[in-house]
């Protein structure tokens, strides 16, 4: 990542180190944050996982694959009712060209916190990017990541 890449990051949306102090009303919902060494072990799993993927066999791939087809069944089973009114907006994380990011929990359920995509469809539209997004969904719905719901 070259260096405006990085200055584009930060101004839009600031530095790591101030983003893991800002306040997001963790006390009064009684959500707790992962620390500094959690965020780090999951990192380190998580790259652990991706390195034994690559180097399975097949016979024993297939069965892997089987188990992220299971752990995806489980996350649509588990969201498959929500609908956008049971969800509360916590914060906004940050803002974009064709909307923001915002800090959401489900309704009476104040310890998990997710992170939403608003889009502006008008800007879209008349911005014609569609194909854009659509495949950015398709992407992010392919992905088989702890970190993506």
């Amino acid at each position: 990542m070259g260096a405006n890449a990085v200055d584009a990051f930060k101004e839009l949306i600031g530095a790591l180190d101030e983003l893991q102090k800002k306040d997001y009303g963790d006390k009064q919902r009684g959500a707790t944050r992962l620390s500094q060494i959690e965020i780090s072990y999951s990192a380190k799993i998580s790259n652990e996982i991706s390195d034994a993927h690559k180097n399975v066999k097949s016979s024993q791939g297939s069965q892997q694959d089987m188990q992220d087809v299971a752990r995806s069944k489980a996350i649509h089973d588990e969201f498959a009712g929500l609908q956008l009114e049971d969800l509360e907006i916590v914060a906004t994380l940050g803002m974009g060209g064709f909307g923001r990011v915002e800090l959401v929990q489900l309704s009476g359920e104040t310890k998990k916190t997710y992170a939403l995509k608003c889009l502006k469809k008008k800007h879209i539209v008349d911005t014609r990017q569609q194909d854009h997004i659509f495949s950015e969904k398709k992407i992010m719905m392919e992905a088989n990541s702890y970190f993506i719901a």
